[in-house]
């Protein structure tokens, strides 16, 4: 996909934005900086970069669902900027049906996603949410989707857990958050993705209301669908809440 065209989805994408913001129940918005040393190169496995991203990430409840939204801008030590954006709006039958659920399930609802990467296709994903109350979790989410890569043949599946927990250490505020992503294999040979799995833990101190300070973990077994890819670094992270 050539720069402009990407663009132009990009743009498209963005443009959804205000539609979010303001026909929004509650939302917040969040600006991120990470970096991290040690990144496999998948170009060349005898290379490690360093990377700085910067991310714009919104979540958002409305009148019949929820929406999560985000753009990473990823710069190397070898390369300039890369772009990836997710979009993942969901349909909540609590707020649709006016159904309330008992016992730890809090909600159930029709969860969709798209993801954009600059120089590669996109991916659709659509299946089911189940969100819970659990102890000691403000979020806890878990997603089942269908996911159809368009640069490969046929299509997998892809488990999504998120959490969020907030809690208090000598006094200060602390937040525990993150996702934990495991896709199944997809394609076929001279074009496949082999099953992998993304972890991105943060720790992050509320150094004041809007600003934090911490560190992402992330792992990630088969990078980029890559047998035998495997990466397991820490990265700093700030984070000031608009």
């Amino acid at each position: 996909m050539s720069r402009i065209l990407y663009i132009r989805k990009l743009v498209l994408y963005l443009c959804l934005l205000p539609t979010i913001l303001f026909g929004a129940d509650w939302s917040t918005t969040h600006i991120s900086y990470l970096y991290g040393q040690d990144y496999r190169n998948p170009a060349n496995d005898n290379v490690n970069d360093n990377f700085s991203i910067y991310t714009l990430e919104h979540v958002s409840g409305w009148k019949y669902g929820d929406n999560f939204f985000f753009i990473d801008a990823a710069k190397t030590d070898t390369k300039n900027s890369d772009l990836y954006l997710e979009f993942a709006p969901r349909f909540s039958a609590t707020k649709i049906l006016g159904h309330k659920y008992e016992g730890y399930i809090q909600d159930i609802l029709l969860a969709t996603q798209i993801n954009i990467a600059q120089g590669a296709g996109k991916k659709e994903l659509a299946g089911l949410g189940v969100d819970f109350k659990l102890p000691y979790f403000d979020v806890f989410q878990t997603n089942l989707y269908h996911r159809d890569d368009k640069d490969l043949n046929g299509s997998t599946y892809q488990l999504t857990f998120v959490w969020e927990s907030n809690f208090k250490l000598f006094n200060q505020d602390f937040k525990f958050l993150g996702f934990l992503d495991i896709a199944g294999e997809e394609g076929s040979d001279g074009a496949k993705s082999e099953a992998n799995t993304l972890a991105q833990p943060q720790l992050l101190w509320m150094a004041y209301k809007n600003l934090g300070i911490g560190l992402e973990y992330q792992y990630w077994e088969n990078k980029y669908g890559i047998n035998g890819l495997d990466e397991s670094l820490p990265q700093l992270l700030v984070r000031w809440t608009l």
